[in-house]
């Protein structure tokens, strides 16, 4: 599957999803087409592949997506309103979701203000044009800022031939972003709850937890994110690893990783997460101390597939030499405690 991020705001355009278990498919055999159908109060004079919507309190609107079906035989489209989260790319992030994901702040999914649910199937006879429509449903007086969201539209997987003793089956997305704005922009308030490190894919990372609370879209972002030793931070020393993030995007009201991925094993000790993130004229610096032990340097390492097994048998081997230091000295102790009671 190629998974395409869209920036709302720079970057607004339909996105071709492929979801399919073949490695080698042509995208020019989609079948279907979804174009947002465009009104007053939802059109934009710059674009016309989403929804960019200035909205009242409590006003309905209608998206209205057409779906049109190009193939010789009927295709079922399965249409679900997603929220946009954030990734630890620092992207936002149209992928399908659930309540568990979303952030404590956010008030008002997008796929909680559907009110006429936020699935919908229909099928598409051949050669033909269906209308897809959604009731949104705006908050009330109390909300004000930017809620953020699309509609995914994605077929049934099609069968488009075998390939050795394989049947390969394609399904195909449209994503669809839409953007709400209503009373007067919300001031951002970003921040950093926790940092440590921990195996992300089967890759040794350094993280810090960040949250943006408020119902503000954050685009053009750029983070800078360094980890030290304890003492190298101390001293001023360069940091351990260090990323820069350039040109991202944070979706509103979400929380998310700034990740640092490692090529060796963690080492137990203290450390020290700095992150400087810019957006237009507003900057934050976070600095966030923790402390990796050896059970988890050890346990992760284990777990992790770029980690060097060496490093865990030098600290074992660290461990057992500490261990037979302290039995010979305690040795020591009683053997000349007992001489002196001679």
């Amino acid at each position: 599957m190629k998974i395409f991020r869209i920036n709302i705001i720079l970057f607004a355009f339909f996105i071709l999803l492929f979801l399919s278990d073949s490695i080698s498919a042509n995208a020019s055999n989609t079948s279907f087409s979804a174009t947002p159908v465009l009104s007053g109060d939802n059109s934009n004079k710059d674009q016309n592949s989403y929804f960019d919507i200035n909205s009242q309190p409590s006003q309905n609107h209608q998206l209205k997506v057409k779906i049109t079906n190009t193939g010789d035989s009927v295709i079922k489209i399965h249409a679900k309103v997603n929220t946009a989260l954030t990734s630890d790319g620092i992207e936002v992030s149209y992928a399908s979701n659930d309540v568990n994901k979303f952030d404590a702040s956010m008030k008002y999914p997008l796929s909680k203000l559907t009110t006429n649910g936020d699935k919908h199937d229909v099928s598409v006879p051949a050669k033909s044009d269906v209308i897809i429509n959604f009731n949104v449903e705006s908050p009330a007086s109390n909300f004000n800022g930017t809620i953020l969201g699309s509609l995914t539209f994605t077929s049934d997987p099609e069968s488009s031939g075998n390939k050795g003793n394989v049947k390969i089956n394609n399904a195909y997305s449209y994503v669809i972003p839409v953007v709400i704005n209503q009373g007067t922009k919300a001031k951002p308030h970003l921040n950093v709850s926790n940092a440590d490190g921990k195996v992300i894919n089967g890759v040794n990372t350094f993280y810090a937890h960040f949250k943006n609370d408020q119902p503000v879209l954050m685009t053009g972002v750029e983070v800078d994110n360094s980890v030290y030793t304890k003492e190298s931070y101390s001293n001023r020393d360069k940091p351990l690893y260090s990323t820069k993030k350039k040109n991202g995007s944070i979706a509103p009201n979400t929380n998310f990783n700034a990740v640092i991925p490692t090529n060796k094993s963690f080492k137990a000790g203290d450390y020290v997460f700095v992150s400087k993130v810019y957006w237009g004229n507003h900057f934050w610096r976070y600095v966030n101390h923790f402390h990796i032990s050896i059970s988890k340097a050890y346990e992760d390492n284990k777990t992790a597939t770029n980690s060097n097994n060496n490093d865990i048998w030098i600290w074992i081997m660290g461990v057992i030499i500490a261990i037979l230091l302290l039995i010979i000295a305690a040795m020591a102790i009683i053997y000349i405690h007992n001489k002196k009671r001679k």
